[in-house]
């Protein structure tokens, strides 16, 4: 894009907070436009800023730009989801023939369940929809009788398959568990808590917030190696935020769900990113302590320090990676044979 390589000044001390600040709505301009869209765009948040910036007046001719830029990745992200609405539509309309309700999963559920500002400004790559374990050999083989395709990819821990269908824009992905919760996290019992949800003619459910909230940080922070890499997404965390500020949270059940070993820094470091990037800090939830703040700076170092993210690597990452294979193996090759 021309408007990123105009101009380009010294970095802020955390753009990560800085464009935090500017997606919150109480910030205005930020002083480094191109890194703070470059940004925008790695996290595919460009249209979100958009909405949280259009109240702010531009003062200058750059500051113009950069908002019609954004403005236009926003409008063509609202004609992208609605074909986006289109497809699950045609994924609802096969499921239910087969008498199937699936649940639908973050980008999925905020297409539904999101007011048209939040749904328009919402990136999503790919529709992700759970189905409980009896029903998803029905709902594999319901699909792929209408044309979709499995991907390469084989199943995972948690997901049945990988699928696209001519026509359609993106990628359907089928889970059937609950990524790094697994057992304490039965999709039996979020089904039980799903809330029911129409379009048109349509079914689906909408699992209960505590659900959705454990699955954004079991997904973003065991899944994805959020905790061990000190990646995150910020995507997510604006969707834990409109979950934990509209909707009345289960602390104890998500406590529970992240009680043990390393599931708890997890819990505790995702809710420092929420207190520290979304500007929430919900006085139910769990408390957390000074080790999770060095946990977080962590993270912005990686972020912005290269040098850092190097030794970073060499020093905690690898060793540790070394030793989880090792106790695998371990496991492994202690069990019995069949």
């Amino acid at each position: 894009m021309n408007l990123l390589s105009k101009v380009r000044k010294p970095v802020a001390i955390c753009q990560l907070e800085t464009l935090a600040g500017c997606l919150e709505g109480t910030s205005s301009y930020p002083t480094d436009l191109a890194g703070i869209t470059d940004l925008t765009n790695r996290h595919l948040v460009t249209p979100q800023l958009f909405v949280a910036m259009v109240g702010h007046r531009p003062d200058t001719q750059q500051q113009m730009d950069f908002l019609s830029y954004w403005q236009e990745i926003h409008q063509l992200n609202e004609v992208r989801n609605k074909r986006l609405m289109e497809q699950l539509e045609d994924v609802l309309k096969t499921l239910n023939a087969a008498g199937i309700s699936p649940i639908l999963l973050t980008g999925a559920c905020s297409l539904v369940k999101s007011d048209d500002a939040f749904s328009a400004a919402r990136m999503i790559a790919d529709l992700d929809i759970l189905l409980c374990p009896h029903e998803s050999g029905r709902g594999l083989q319901a699909l792929t009788q209408v044309g979709y395709l499995r991907c390469e990819d084989g199943p995972s821990r948690h997901t049945i398959a990988k699928l696209v269908k001519d026509g359609f824009i993106a990628m359907v992905h089928l889970h059937g568990a609950a990524p790094g919760t697994w057992e304490a996290m039965p999709v039996e019992d979020m089904s039980r808590d799903a809330k029911d949800v129409t379009l048109g003619s349509l079914h689906a459910r909408i699992l209960a917030p505590a659900d959705r909230l454990s699955f954004l940080i079991g997904h973003d922070m065991i899944q994805d190696r959020g905790l061990l890499f000190g990646t995150l997404h910020l995507r997510h965390l604006l969707d834990a935020r409109e979950i934990c500020r509209r909707e009345l949270v289960d602390w104890e059940l998500v406590r529970y769900r992240f009680q043990s070993r390393a599931r708890k820094l997890a819990l505790g470091l995702y809710l420092e990113n929420l207190a520290r990037l979304c500007r929430f800090d919900d006085y139910a939830a769990p408390r957390r302590g000074a080790f999770y703040h060095l946990l977080y700076h962590r993270q912005t170092l990686l972020f912005e320090e290269k040098k850092y993210a190097a030794i970073d690597r060499a020093v905690l990452v690898r060793p540790v990676r070394a030793m989880r294979y090792i106790m695998r193996f371990s496991r492994l090759a202690g069990a019995p044979p069949y």
